[in-house]
């Protein structure tokens, strides 16, 4: 049996688009976070945001085949999530308390 036998997995051909959402809504989060909290950013949240940021750059080096798109979409979101949860505690904080 050659190599040639089998048939290669198929591509996806909107591979890019989870991680590019993701990205696209986690920066301005992200930065947002920076310009309220500062340096500080990092260090309240830090595990949360930092890991949503992993995530989210895993998402884009993940193999571009179809068997692959699960595990992409599921990276993207959870990265996004992370990145959205410090702020969504902060909402419901000063909703909270006001």
């Amino acid at each position: 049996m050659s190599r040639d036998d089998n048939p290669a997995p198929a591509a996806d051909p909107g591979w890019w688009r989870a991680p590019l959402l993701a990205t696209l809504a986690a920066l301005p989060l992200v930065a947002w976070q920076y310009a309220m909290f500062g340096d500080v950013t990092f260090e309240v949240f830090d595990s949360v945001v930092v890991w949503g940021l992993g995530l989210i750059a895993v998402s884009w080096p993940l193999p571009r085949r179809r068997t692959a798109r699960t595990l992409r979409l599921t990276a993207a979101v959870a990265g996004l999530i992370c990145t959205v949860l410090p702020l969504l505690f902060l909402v419901f904080l000063v909703v909270t308390l006001t």
